[in-house]
């Protein structure tokens, strides 16, 4: 599969289509450490975030948990973060987030820009050829578990249908106990306006 350049700087990562091969790309972690944008493992997850942002801390935090139950899969992650922001704020985010995956620091925002995040937090996954698979905004309800799902699917653990399933769930029918309760409540109200506590 022939390598997709990333877009100029100011469009949004998603606008690399999913399925076009990504370049790799050098960095740094805190500690001085090199590392690699993309692994040799069957999929690569890595997530643009900030340090003063509620929904970063709120990604973080399911990315920690996640990463503890997966610890055993073959993942690459690592999280990015923009060198404007002081080391110690970034150390103080993973403390409360309990994140242990590598956090590499973005020298002048080079890949920030040569990707062209928009917004943040944001979380791409490729698979072992480096070929994007997922790009996921953040979303408040499901994140976590639409995440384990494009990172199960990558990794040939799930298939379209089973994706698809989590990704859009048939909406729940009521009936049975639910709507009894439900009337049963309606009816209880009705009777308490009437003041007919006996009832």
């Amino acid at each position: 599969m022939p390598a997709v350049a990333w877009p100029s700087e100011g469009n949004a990562f998603y606008t690399v289509p999913v399925g076009s091969r990504v370049d790799q790309a050098k960095l740094t972690t805190l500690d001085g450490r090199p590392i690699e944008l993309l692994g040799s493992d069957a999929a690569s997850v890595f997530i643009f975030f900030r340090t003063e942002q509620e929904n970063s801390t709120r990604v973080l935090t399911q990315v920690a948990e996640l990463h503890a139950k997966m610890k055993d899969q073959p993942v690459h992650w690592v999280a990015i973060v923009s060198d404007t922001y002081p080391k110690k704020d970034v150390k103080k985010l993973l403390h409360q987030t309990g994140l242990k995956i590598p956090v590499a620091v973005d020298e002048g925002d080079a890949l920030y820009g040569k990707i062209g995040v928009v917004l943040h937090p944001v979380l791409g996954i490729a698979d072992e050829n480096h070929v994007l698979t997922t790009y996921l905004p953040f979303r408040k309800v499901g994140f976590s578990d639409y995440l384990a799902a494009h990172i199960d699917h990558t990794l040939g653990k799930i298939d379209d249908e089973a994706l698809t399933a989590v990704l859009n769930p048939p909406k729940a029918v009521e009936g049975g106990d639910t709507a009894k309760a439900k009337r049963n409540l309606r009816m209880g109200e009705m009777l308490y306006k009437m003041k007919k506590y006996d009832k």
